[in-house]
């Protein structure tokens, strides 16, 4: 059994609720971070949901431009929780520790009092942005860097997610962080989907990790895709 690290872990500071990933990327305020999916995925909405129960965890004011979703509860485990260890190719046994987040999807939060839901744009402590630049969105290159540029004179941290495969304007230009949640490759090594880091300010030790979704959040670990088989060679020439 092993114990998942969470709220009160280790780490200095918390903005995904998702201690991995947060250890990973080191946050800072006035950081700008882009969730983009792909037309098989909608798990994005559940990187929204631990990002603004993770801000309500931490006493900070959030926005949300979104219709009011139900947001997880923030739990107090003392116990060592059992679940069933993600199981992989053997080829991949290189692989980090899973780890977990401290939130109850079958339980609501009620401490909604710092909570702002709403159609417009409005930067708090924590903001999170739902379906930006889709097909309802009149926004722009000007609109995403005034976005930008707010975040960072009210040292926010913005979370945005974005279906990026219909968007025409490169939005990720305007994002310090930009992630991509894919599905290619997820089911047939038993997860519910993967985790690219595609844009950082520093190259992270992992660009790819996995991830499955369970009551008390997300778990994820590194992940290496198997490396294509070479053609055998004779001397300089390859056999085909």
């Amino acid at each position: 059994m092993r114990r998942p690290l969470g709220i009160g872990s280790t780490y200095k500071t918390n903005y995904l609720g998702i201690p991995l990933l947060d250890n990973t990327l080191s946050i800072e305020p006035g950081t700008s971070i882009l969730i983009e999916h792909d037309p098989d995925t909608n798990n994005h909405h559940i990187f929204e949901k631990l990002f603004v129960a993770q801000s309500i965890a931490d006493g900070k004011k959030v926005t949300v431009r979104s219709f009011p979703f139900c947001i997880p509860a923030t739990v107090s485990r003392t116990e060592e929780q059992k679940y069933r260890p993600m199981e992989i190719a053997w080829r991949y046994a290189q692989r980090s520790r899973p780890e977990t987040t401290e939130f109850d999807f079958l339980e609501s939060c009620t401490n909604m009092q710092n909570v702002k839901f709403g159609d417009t744009i409005e930067i708090a402590e924590r903001t999170c942005i739902s379906g930006l630049c889709a097909p309802h969105d009149n926004l722009g290159c000007k609109e995403l860097f005034e976005i930008k540029k707010k975040v960072i004179c009210e040292h926010s941290v913005l979370l945005a997610t974005c279906p990026t495969y219909i968007c025409d304007v490169n939005v990720g230009l305007y994002f310090d962080i930009v992630l991509s949640l894919e599905s290619n490759y997820a089911k047939e090594n038993g997860y519910h989907g993967l985790l690219r880091i595609k844009k950082f300010t520093r190259k992270p030790d992992n660009l790819l990790y996995g991830y499955n979704i369970s009551r008390y959040g997300v778990i994820m670990e590194q992940f290496s895709l198997a490396p294509d088989d070479e053609a055998p060679r004779l001397g300089c020439d390859v056999v085909f």
